[in-house]
Protein backbone atom coordinates (compact mmCIF):
# COMPACT_ATOMS: atom_id res chain seq x y z
CA UNK A 1 0.00 0.00 0.00
CA UNK A 2 3.04 2.11 0.46
CA UNK A 3 4.17 2.05 -2.85
CA UNK A 4 0.56 2.64 -4.09
CA UNK A 5 0.26 5.58 -2.52
CA UNK A 6 3.41 7.32 -2.93
CA UNK A 7 4.01 6.45 -6.63
CA UNK A 8 0.15 6.35 -7.40
CA UNK A 9 -1.62 4.49 -10.56
CA UNK A 10 -4.37 4.40 -12.76
CA UNK A 11 -6.58 6.82 -13.97
CA UNK A 12 -9.88 8.36 -12.19
CA UNK A 13 -12.27 7.94 -14.85
CA UNK A 14 -12.10 4.13 -15.46
CA UNK A 15 -12.32 3.10 -11.89
CA UNK A 16 -14.42 0.32 -11.80
CA UNK A 17 -15.02 -3.16 -9.55
CA UNK A 18 -11.54 -4.33 -10.52
CA UNK A 19 -9.75 -1.29 -10.98
CA UNK A 20 -7.21 1.08 -8.82
CA UNK A 21 -6.63 4.36 -8.81
CA UNK A 22 -4.79 6.17 -6.33
CA UNK A 23 -3.15 10.11 -6.48
CA UNK A 24 0.42 10.07 -6.19
CA UNK A 25 2.24 12.11 -2.86
CA UNK A 26 3.50 14.89 -4.79
CA UNK A 27 0.18 15.88 -6.05
CA UNK A 28 -1.54 14.88 -2.64
CA UNK A 29 0.70 17.75 -1.61
CA UNK A 30 -0.69 20.36 -3.10
CA UNK A 31 -4.33 19.72 -1.69
CA UNK A 32 -5.67 21.64 1.36
CA UNK A 33 -7.35 19.04 3.57
CA UNK A 34 -10.20 19.35 6.14
CA UNK A 35 -11.93 15.53 5.56
CA UNK A 36 -12.00 12.35 4.75
CA UNK A 37 -14.64 9.65 3.79
CA UNK A 38 -13.92 6.71 3.49
CA UNK A 39 -16.61 4.25 2.05
CA UNK A 40 -16.04 0.30 1.08
CA UNK A 41 -17.99 -1.15 -1.36
CA UNK A 42 -19.17 -4.68 -2.05
CA UNK A 43 -19.91 -6.00 -5.55
CA UNK A 44 -20.65 -2.21 -6.42
CA UNK A 45 -22.61 -1.86 -3.80
CA UNK A 46 -21.65 1.27 -0.60
CA UNK A 47 -21.05 -0.71 2.59
CA UNK A 48 -22.85 2.63 4.28
CA UNK A 49 -23.48 1.40 7.51
CA UNK A 50 -19.42 0.75 8.17
CA UNK A 51 -18.20 4.36 6.21
CA UNK A 52 -17.13 6.78 8.17
CA UNK A 53 -15.56 10.73 7.91
CA UNK A 54 -12.75 12.05 9.36
CA UNK A 55 -11.69 15.23 9.89
CA UNK A 56 -8.39 16.31 9.90
CA UNK A 57 -6.40 18.82 7.90
CA UNK A 58 -3.11 16.63 6.25
CA UNK A 59 -2.32 13.57 4.12
CA UNK A 60 -3.18 10.74 6.13
CA UNK A 61 -0.79 8.31 4.18
CA UNK A 62 3.18 9.14 4.55
CA UNK A 63 5.99 6.96 3.07
CA UNK A 64 6.45 4.71 5.84
CA UNK A 65 7.19 1.52 6.75
CA UNK A 66 6.72 2.47 10.72
CA UNK A 67 2.95 2.35 12.50
CA UNK A 68 1.89 6.10 12.74
CA UNK A 69 -0.68 6.98 15.21
CA UNK A 70 -1.82 10.05 14.17
CA UNK A 71 -4.11 12.20 15.73
CA UNK A 72 -7.51 13.30 13.98
CA UNK A 73 -9.81 15.94 14.99
CA UNK A 74 -12.96 13.78 14.61
CA UNK A 75 -14.72 10.71 13.27
CA UNK A 76 -18.42 10.13 12.37
CA UNK A 77 -20.65 7.46 10.82
CA UNK A 78 -21.36 8.80 7.44
CA UNK A 79 -24.75 11.05 7.87
CA UNK A 80 -22.62 12.62 10.77
CA UNK A 81 -25.16 11.24 13.48
CA UNK A 82 -22.64 9.23 15.80
CA UNK A 83 -19.38 11.16 16.04
CA UNK A 84 -15.90 10.92 18.50
CA UNK A 85 -13.64 13.82 19.27
CA UNK A 86 -11.69 12.11 21.99
CA UNK A 87 -8.54 9.90 21.89
CA UNK A 88 -9.09 9.06 18.29
CA UNK A 89 -6.19 8.09 15.68
CA UNK A 90 -5.56 6.86 12.28
CA UNK A 91 -3.55 3.76 12.26
CA UNK A 92 -1.22 3.72 9.24
CA UNK A 93 1.45 1.68 8.08
CA UNK A 94 2.53 2.02 4.77
CA UNK A 95 4.63 -1.21 4.76
CA UNK A 96 4.33 -4.46 6.92
CA UNK A 97 1.68 -4.66 9.39
CA UNK A 98 -0.01 -3.85 12.51
CA UNK A 99 -0.51 -7.63 14.52
CA UNK A 100 -4.17 -8.59 14.62
CA UNK A 101 -5.42 -5.06 13.87
CA UNK A 102 -5.13 -3.59 17.37
CA UNK A 103 -5.07 -0.18 18.20
CA UNK A 104 -2.36 -0.66 20.27
CA UNK A 105 0.04 -2.78 18.53
CA UNK A 106 3.28 -1.36 16.68
CA UNK A 107 4.90 -2.56 13.36
CA UNK A 108 5.60 -5.89 12.31
CA UNK A 109 8.87 -6.14 9.68
CA UNK A 110 7.00 -9.26 8.38
CA UNK A 111 6.90 -9.00 5.00
CA UNK A 112 3.81 -11.39 4.50
CA UNK A 113 1.71 -8.40 4.05
CA UNK A 114 2.39 -4.96 2.38
CA UNK A 115 0.55 -2.47 4.49
CA UNK A 116 -2.35 -1.49 7.05
CA UNK A 117 -4.62 0.91 7.94
CA UNK A 118 -7.76 1.80 10.22
CA UNK A 119 -9.30 4.30 12.66
CA UNK A 120 -8.94 4.00 16.34
CA UNK A 121 -11.71 5.76 17.91
CA UNK A 122 -10.48 4.90 21.56
CA UNK A 123 -6.62 6.10 21.71
CA UNK A 124 -3.67 3.65 20.83
CA UNK A 125 -2.83 2.52 24.56
CA UNK A 126 -5.59 -0.26 24.72
CA UNK A 127 -5.97 -3.66 22.95
CA UNK A 128 -9.49 -3.13 20.75
CA UNK A 129 -10.02 -3.75 17.02
CA UNK A 130 -9.06 -0.62 14.12
CA UNK A 131 -11.95 -0.25 12.11
CA UNK A 132 -14.60 -0.72 15.11
CA UNK A 133 -15.64 2.93 14.89
CA UNK A 134 -19.00 1.92 12.77
CA UNK A 135 -21.06 -0.54 10.88
CA UNK A 136 -20.84 -4.57 12.00
CA UNK A 137 -17.02 -5.38 10.83
CA UNK A 138 -13.87 -4.42 12.52
CA UNK A 139 -10.39 -5.37 12.51
CA UNK A 140 -9.04 -7.59 9.23
CA UNK A 141 -12.61 -7.57 8.07
CA UNK A 142 -12.71 -4.02 8.16
CA UNK A 143 -9.17 -1.96 8.31
CA UNK A 144 -7.36 -2.54 4.88
CA UNK A 145 -4.44 -5.12 5.37
CA UNK A 146 -2.85 -6.12 1.79
CA UNK A 147 -2.25 -9.61 1.08
CA UNK A 148 -4.46 -10.90 3.72
CA UNK A 149 -7.04 -13.06 1.75
CA UNK A 150 -9.00 -14.65 4.11
CA UNK A 151 -11.05 -11.70 5.82
CA UNK A 152 -14.04 -10.25 4.34
CA UNK A 153 -12.05 -6.73 3.93
CA UNK A 154 -10.21 -8.75 0.85
CA UNK A 155 -14.14 -8.47 -1.37
CA UNK A 156 -14.59 -5.39 -0.96
CA UNK A 157 -13.59 -2.00 -3.13
CA UNK A 158 -12.34 0.94 -0.66
CA UNK A 159 -13.17 4.72 -2.59
CA UNK A 160 -11.48 7.67 -0.22
CA UNK A 161 -12.45 10.91 -0.57
CA UNK A 162 -10.90 14.09 0.41
CA UNK A 163 -12.60 17.56 0.43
Amino acid sequence: VREFFTAGCGSPGAVGQSQSYAMDASTRSNLTYSEYMLVQYLDGVPDTDDAYRITHGSDLFPDTDVVENTPVAMVCDLDGSVCDSTDVYWKYIGDFWYPNSLCNSGSSASTTYRGNYGICHNGVSTGYASGSFAGNRSAYDETKLIKYTTAASDDYQERIFVR
